[in-house]
């Protein structure tokens, strides 16, 4: 079965991780052909993607003026590959492959990645209008539409429900573990000049607001006043010392020196199990792929109610109201008085809900049911 995968850009993030693990599951498999294109630019996963011998095109749309020009391109290569199956993922994707879809007479799977999106808090207004389109097209271009999420059902309340279903992220939990081994966690805590009985609370996500960087620094902020020897160690795509919004906000605490900025980084598992508390803070998420990650490696989560996180964690002593530091500093301050025995026990318990419920096979399974079932439609 051939499959082209639609999606706006291959820059990492986690859509284009999940569309990844998805590939690599069948990668060994001749039953599988996968094609990417990227309406954008080709980023690491696209590079990725080519390294394991993956087609992978780039439409290169950078504007309004240039896509109809593109979206020619894109309706050139799938009709040069006559998929079995188109499968877009995201908002502008599900629009322009749909269309193309529907205009070269192919099958297609939408994608939604995320529960909300608000103008002007991450969101561009031209998007909510693209989301409205899809909406009333969604009765009649996609055959189904795969949600990451079960909030993002609810939340999408225009869309044809009775075409809905919903697929979460998937982890190959033995991988991620052998990875975060790469580095002893001893040896990558001293690169950084982490003390070996220093508290570390972990924080992974590109610099948006939906990832609330505030209400993290705010927590933060309560933290180091309550607690001696601790360190915020940030990660992602602009978390660094180039970035003034984000440096000002850690300037105002009592303690800018306590924050550790490794900007984007490959060696996220390894950066996980240097943590002894992860912390999601977004006021937004769809299925929060981190924080399944750091549930493999069996970290302590803290987490704010966005998307399906609360579903994922099954603690409400783990989970806080979005935009509250002080509730969610109380969460983590408990995590904290617990011995290192008994937040072990809360990592051990998070791991098995990824193995049981949320594994790569779970999701590999999934999609091919779906795959099969839209195919002979």
């Amino acid at each position: 079965m051939k499959i082209l995968h639609i999606i706006i850009g291959l820059n990492v993030g986690g859509a284009e991780n999940a569309l990844k693990r998805l590939i690599e599951s069948h990668l060994n498999n001749p039953n599988y052909q996968h094609i990417v294109i990227s309406l954008t630019t080709i980023g690491k996963i696209g590079i990725q993607l080519q390294e394991l011998g993956i087609k992978v095109y780039t439409l290169e749309i950078s504007s309004f003026w240039n896509a109809p020009l593109k979206f020619l391109n894109l309706i050139k290569i799938i009709k040069n590959n006559q998929p079995d199956i188109i499968h877009s993922w995201m908002y502008h994707a599900d629009l322009l492959g749909g269309i193309a879809a529907y205009l070269t007479k192919h099958k297609i799977i939408w994608s939604i990645r995320n529960t909300h999106a608000i103008v002007g808090l991450g969101t561009a207004s031209f998007t909510k209008y693209i989301m409205l389109t899809c909406a009333l097209l969604s009765k009649y271009i996609p055959e189904k539409i795969v949600c990451v999420a079960n909030s993002a059902i609810l939340s999408h309340d225009k869309y044809d429900h009775t075409k809905m279903i919903v697929i979460p992220n998937g982890y190959d939990t033995e991988k991620i573990i052998t990875q975060s081994n790469n580095i002893s966690r001893e040896v990558f805590r001293s690169s950084l000049g982490i003390n070996s009985d220093t508290i570390v609370i972990g924080s992974i996500g590109r610099f948006n607001d939906y990832k609330d960087f505030p209400t993290f620094i705010k927590t933060a902020s309560e933290l180091l006043n309550a607690h001696d020897n601790l360190k915020l160690l940030l990660i992602g795509r602009n978390i660094d010392t180039n970035n003034n919004a984000l440096m000002t906000l850690i300037n105002k605490t009592i303690d800018p020196n306590a924050f550790l900025l490794l900007g984007e980084r490959n060696d996220i598992p390894v950066c996980l199990q240097a943590m002894d508390i992860f912390c999601l803070h977004s006021i937004s998420e769809g299925f929060p792929n981190v924080l399944g990650e750091a549930m493999c490696i069996g970290v302590p989560c803290v987490t704010t109610d966005a998307g399906d996180a609360a579903l994922m964690v099954r603690n409400a002593k783990l989970v806080s109201p979005i935009s509250d530091p002080t509730a969610l500093a109380g969460k983590i301050k408990s995590i904290i008085t617990l011995s290192s025995e008994e937040r072990h026990e809360i990592g051990s318990k998070l791991q098995q809900i990824i193995k049981t419920d949320y594994s790569l096979q779970n999701m590999q399974q999934s999609y091919e049911k779906l795959y099969t079932e839209v195919a002979n439609s």
